[in-house]
C-alpha cells in the first residue's frame, strides 16, 4: 500500500551552498561530492542515486535527528513511496558503511522517530584557495589524507592481524584478553580504532556488541568501576535495554543498583534493601556471571582505555574476567602506558605481570615507527608527492618516529606552506637543502607552540576545555568563562573543522533531556599540555567554574557525580565544597562495595577538616565525615577492629559539642556492637543503656526498634533470660504499633531478625520449647523474606 504525501509547508532549512571541489570524511571513508562516489581507502562503494542522497542529507547535519518525514521529503519530493523505501535506504547504508543498528557507529535509530548521523564529520576543500580558520596560512588537507593522518595507521599491520585473530578466537567462545601498551603518542587510540572500523569487525555475521570508554586523570582516589560502568550504561540502550535489565536482575543485581534509573522506585528501593550486608568480592564475580550469560548469543568487544588512570576495583575486575575458564564470546582490549604504570606504582603492573605468567593475556607493545613506516605515512597522506626521498629520514632522525611527533611536525610544515598542493600533486616550497623544521626538537614543545599560536580567545577555549576533561561542550565552557554559549560554540566548531587540538565526539545529554554537541582533544597529550600552559590561578578559577556549572546542569542529581566534582573544587580551592563532594563520594564508593576508594575519598575529606576556621562548623564536618568512615573501616578491617574502636570514640567525643543526637546514636550502635563481638560484658552494659536513653531523647519509632533490639541481644549475652523475653516483647509492641518502621543506618545482621532468633534461644533456656520453635520459625522467616542470604544464615544459626 502506498502513502501519499503532500510537500511540507513553512520555512524549509536551506541548502548548504558547496564548492565543487568538497569532500566529506568520517571514520575510514571519504565522499567526493563532485564525482558522486563513497570511498573507504582506495576502494570504492557503490550506492543506488537515492541512498546516496539520504546519506549525503545527513552528513550535512551530523549529531541532529533528521526525522523520517523530513527525510521523505528531501530526498522523495513530490513522489509516492512507501516508509519501507526509506528503511531500504538505511539498511542498505548500513551495510556499505560495516554498520549495525544494535551498536551503531554512524546511524543511530531513534525509535519511531527518526534517524541521527553520530560520528565526527569533516569536511575538506581540494582547491588551493586559502580558507579563514581562525588561522592565518591555514591550508586543509583532502580528507582521505586528513583521515590518514588522524589514525597515524602506518606500520601497525602486524598489531592489526593480532587483534584480527583474538576476535575470531573471542567469537569462538574463547575469552581473550589484550593489552596495547606504549608511551604516549604511540599509536594507541589509533590501532583500536583502526580494528573495530575493520571489516573483521563490521561485516562479520554474528552479532557483536561494542563497549568502550576511557579512564581519566584526576587526583586523589579513583571513583571505582568508573571505565566498566560507563561500558556498561553504554550497552543498557534502546533496543537493548529490556533484554540488559532482565539479565541484570538475574546474574548481576549488584550492577543494576547501580543504574536505579533502569527500575520503578518500588524495585529499585527493594533492591537496594536485598543488598544489606554484601560482601564486595561478590561485585566483580556478577559481573563476570552477566558477561558470560550475554555473550553466550553474541560476541561482546570491551575496550577499555588509559588503565594507568583507573581505580583499584577496575583492575581487581579486570583479572577476575581475564582468569576465569568459563567460555565466553569475550574481547577486552586494554590500553594503558608502561611508564605512568611503574612511577605511580600501579595495581594494574604485578596484575598484568601475572596474566602474562599464566598465558592469560596477550600484550600488543607498540614502538616508534620506523624510517620505512614515516615514508609510507607520507605516501598515504600526500599521493603522487615529489617529495626528494631523503625527506621521510629526516622527519625520522627529528621525530625518532614519535607518531604523534610525526604527524604535528608535517601539520606544522603544511601551516606554514612549506608543503603545497600542486597541479601534478605535493611539492615543498623550499628547497630541500634549506627546509628548516624549526627550534622545537620534542612533541611537547611542538604542541606548546601551536597553541600559543592561536587567537586569545581560542586559547582561552582550550583552557577552559582541558579543564572539563571529558564533558567539553559549549554550554559548559561557556558557564566557566562567563561568555555567550553561541561564541564558545563557534570557536570549538572552528578548532575542529581546522582539526587543531578539537574534534567533535557526539553529543552530550544533561539531566532533564538537554543536549549539546561534545568536544573532545584529538589527543590526550594536547590537553595535558594546554592545561600545564594554562597559569595556575586561571586554572583553579575555571575549574570552580566548571564544577558551578556541572552542579547546576546536574540539579539535584550533582551527588551522582561527587568524586568529579570533588575533583574540580579541590583544584580550585574551595577546601568547603571538596570536603562535602568527597565524603558523598566515600559513600557511593561503598554503595558500589569498593570499599578502598571509599576510605581514600573519605581520608582525603578528614584532612581538610583542621583548614575549617568556625569550631562548631569544624565538629559538625567531623563529625559527618567519620560516620561514612567508621562504615568503610567496618567493611574493610572489621566491626570489631581498633581502628573502628577509635573512629567511634572520636565521634562520641564530638556529639555533645556539635549536639548531633542521631550522630550519637550511631556512634553508640557501633561501639556496643563492637564491645558485643569482643565479648566485653561490661562496656556492652553500659553502651546498651546510653542507647536506650538516647533513642528516648530522639524519640523516632526506628531509633527505639534499634534500642529494643539491642537490649534484647545484651541481655541474651549476658545470660539474663527472662530480661531478653521482656525487651522482646517490648520490641514486638514497638513493632506492632509501628509497622514498616525504617531504622536508623545498623551494622552486621539486621537488629530485628537477630533479635527475635536470640529471644528464641533465650526461650528455650527458660524450658519453653513450644515458644522457643514458633520464635525461631518467625526469625527464619524474616530473614527469607529479606531476600538476604547472610541475615538467613544468621537467622538459621541461632534459631535452630
Amino acid at each position: 500500500m502506498t502513502s501519499e504525501r503532500t510537500p511540507a509547508r513553512g520555512r524549509q532549512e536551506p541548502a548548504l551552498q558547496r564548492s565543487d571541489s568538497e569532500t566529506i570524511a568520517f571514520g575510514a571513508f571519504r565522499l567526493d561530492v563532485a564525482a558522486s562516489q563513497l570511498f573507504r581507502g582506495r576502494q570504492t562503494i557503490q550506492l543506488r542515486p537515492k541512498t546516496w542522497s539520504v546519506l549525503v542529507y545527513l552528513l550535512d547535519r551530523p549529531g541532529r535527528l533528521v526525522s523520517k518525514d523530513e527525510l521523505l521529503e528531501a530526498v522523495w519530493a513530490d513522489v509516492a513511496v512507501t516508509p519501507d523505501t526509506l528503511n531500504k535506504s538505511i539498511g542498505e547504508l548500513r551495510i556499505a558503511l560495516g554498520d549495525h543498528s544494535r551498536t551503531p557507529r554512524f546511524l543511530e535509530t531513534v525509535h519511531r522517530r527518526g534517524f541521527r548521523f553520530t560520528a565526527p564529520v569533516r569536511r575538506e576543500f581540494l582547491d588551493a584557495r586559502p580558507a579563514d580558520h581562525g588561522s592565518p596560512g591555514w591550508q586543509p588537507l583532502p580528507a582521505e589524507q586528513r583521515a590518514v593522518t588522524n589514525e597515524c595507521f602506518v606500520g601497525r599491520e602486524h598489531e592489526l592481524r593480532l587483534l584480527v585473530e583474538r576476535f575470531n578466537a573471542a567469537q569462538a567462545g574463547v575469552r581473550q584478553v589484550v593489552f596495547v601498551t606504549g608511551p604516549a603518542g604511540v599509536g594507541k587510540t589509533a590501532l583500536v580504532e583502526a580494528f573495530l572500523a575493520s571489516r573483521a569487525v563490521g561485516e562479520t555475521a554474528a552479532p557483536v556488541w561494542i563497549g568502550r570508554t576511557g579512564c581519566v586523570d584526576q587526583h586523589g582516589a579513583r571513583e571505582p568501576y568508573m571505565p566498566v560502568l560507563e561500558a556498561l550504561q553504554r550497552l543498557v540502550r534502546p533496543p537493548n535495554v529490556e533484554r540488559m535489565v532482565a539479565l541484570m536482575r538475574r546474574a548481576a543485581p549488584l550492577w543494576l543498583a547501580q543504574m536505579p534509573w533502569l527500575l520503578a522506585d518500588a524495585e529499585a528501593a527493594a533492591l537496594q534493601q536485598s543488598l544489606q550486608g554484601v560482601r564486595p568480592e561478590r561485585m566483580p564475580r556478577e559481573l563476570a556471571v552477566l558477561l558470560e550469560a550475554l555473550t553466550s548469543e553474541l560476541t561482546l568487544v570491551l575496550v577499555l582505555e588509559d588503565l594507568h588512570w583507573s581505580d583499584p576495583s577496575t583492575v581487581d575486575l579486570l583479572a577476575l574476567l581475564a582468569q576465569r575458564r568459563d567460555a565466553a564470546r569475550l574481547l577486552i582490549i586494554a590500553t594503558y602506558r608502561p611508564a605512568d604504570v611503574a612511577v605511580r606504582e600501579h595495581p594494574l603492573g604485578p596484575v598484568v605481570r601475572n596474566l602474562q605468567g599464566q598465558g592469560r593475556c596477550t600484550p600488543v607493545a607498540l614502538q616508534d615507527l620506523g624510517d620505512a613506516d614515516v615514508a609510507a605515512y607520507l605516501a598515504r597522506r600526500f599521493p603522487a608527492h615529489a617529495f626528494p626521498a631523503a625527506l621521510a629520514h629526516r622527519i625520522h632522525a627529528h621525530t625518532g618516529g614519535q607518531p604523534l611527533f610525526v604527524v604535528a611536525l608535517v601539520d606544522q610544515l603544511v601551516s606554514r606552506g612549506v608543503i603545497l598542493e600542486t597541479a601534478p600533486g605535493w611539492a615543498l616550497s623550499t628547497p630541500y637543502e634549506h627546509l628548516d623544521f624549526g627550534v622545537p626538537d620534542d612533541v611537547r614543545r611542538l604542541i606548546e607552540g601551536q597553541f600559543h599560536s592561536l587567537s586569545p580567545r581560542e586559547r582561552a577555549v582550550l583552557e577552559a576545555a582541558s579543564v572539563a576533561g571529558d564533558e567539553i561542550a559549549a554550554p559548559l565552557l561557556a558557564a566557566a568563562l562567563d561568555c555567550d554559549a553561541a561564541i564558545v560554540e563557534a570557536h570549538c566548531e572552528t578548532l575542529a573543522q581546522a582539526q587543531r587540538f578539537l574534534q567533535v565526539a557526539g553529543t552530550i545529554e544533561w539531566p532533564g533531556g538537554t543536549r549539546a554537541r561534545r568536544y573532545a582533544f584529538s589527543h590526550e597529550l594536547r590537553r595535558q599540555i594546554v592545561y600545564e600552559e594554562t597559569p595556575e590561578e586561571r586554572r583553579a578559577r575555571l575549574h570552580i567554574g566548571i564544577g558551578r556549572a556541572l552542579e547546576a546542569a546536574h540539579g539535584a542529581g550533582a551527588p551522582d557525580i561527587a568524586s568529579q566534582l570533588a575533583a574540580h573544587f579541590a583544584a580550585g580551592h574551595d577546601d568547603g565544597k571538596t570536603l562535602a563532594y568527597l565524603t558523598i563520594a566515600g559513600e557511593r564508593a561503598r554503595e558500589r562495595f569498593a570499599s578502598r576508594e571509599a576510605l581514600a575519598y573519605l581520608q582525603r575529606a578528614l584532612d581538610l577538616v583542621p583548614g575549617i576556621a568556625d569550631a562548631a562548623e569544624r565538629d559538625r564536618s567531623e563529625t559527618d565525615v567519620r560516620l561514612a568512615l567508621g562504615r568503610a573501616l567496618g567493611d574493610v578491617d572489621g566491626f570489631a577492629a581498633e581502628s573502628v574502636r577509635q573512629n567511634y570514640e572520636r565521634i562520641s567525643a564530638l556529639c555533645p559539642a556539635t549536639e548531633h543526637a542521631a550522630a550519637a546514636f550511631e556512634a553508640l550502635y557501633a561501639r556496643w556492637y563492637l564491645h558485643a563481638m569482643r565479648t566485653e560484658r561490661e562496656p556492652a552494659l553500659a553502651l546498651a543503656a546510653q542507647l536506650a536513653a538516647v533513642a528516648t531523647q530522639l524519640g523516632t519509632p526506628g531509633h527505639g526498634v534499634l534500642a529494643d533490639a539491642v537490649l534484647v541481644r545484651t541481655a541474651f549475652y549476658d545470660g539474663r533470660w527472662a530480661d531478653a523475653v521482656r525487651h522482646m516483647d517490648s520490641l514486638t509492641a514497638r513493632l506492632r504499633d509501628h509497622p514498616g518502621t525504617a531504622m536508623p543506618i545498623a551494622y552486621g545482621v539486621d537488629p530485628v531478625i537477630a533479635a527475635t532468633g536470640h529471644c528464641a534461644g533465650a526461650l528455650w533456656f527458660l524450658g519453653d520449647t513450644a515458644g522457643a520453635e514458633v520464635m525461631g520459625r518467625l526469625a527464619i522467616q524474616k530473614a527469607r523474606d529479606s531476600g538476604n542470604p547472610l541475615f538467613l544464615a544468621a537467622a538459621l544459626e541461632v534459631a535452630q
